[in-house]
């Protein structure tokens, strides 16, 4: 079994709930489970990465919640930031866009594209390749 088929297994046991609705052990660790289970796809992904390791760091802070139970507000908190800490490794795993595209050319490239430009009759340029 995958760690996809780990993850899918996961989320088809959260459960949605309403206002009103108890809230049992499971609400807390089933997510959790999950995002373990994405923790270690990350890993995969990206083996030396600080932020997965704080990612780790803040779901081995989350207790596991039995039967019952005080359900506190930090078990929700810490999983908030623990999402929050996964969207941040997703943000790092856009490759960002190359330095030449990020800052101005160099003003010996700026003219010959502006000549180049001028040649055709435009009015703006993009660099493409």
């Amino acid at each position: 079994m995958s760690q996809y088929d780990v993850l899918d297994q996961c989320l088809s046991l959260l459960r949605y709930v309403r206002e009103g609705d108890q809230v049992f052990h499971d609400d807390i660790n089933k997510p959790v489970e999950c995002l373990r289970a994405l923790s270690i796809i990350l890993r995969q992904l990206r083996p030396d990465d600080p932020l997965i390791d704080e990612l780790d760091s803040i779901l081995s802070k989350i207790p596991y919640v039995k039967t019952g139970d005080i359900i506190m507000p930090d078990h929700h908190n810490l999983i908030v930031d623990a999402l929050k800490k996964v969207r941040d490794i997703l943000k790092a795993l856009v490759t960002p866009a190359p330095e030449f595209l990020i800052y101005p050319l160099k003003p010996y490239y700026i003219s010959w594209v502006t000549a180049e430009a001028q040649t055709y009759g435009a009015s703006s340029y993009y660099i493409t390749w």
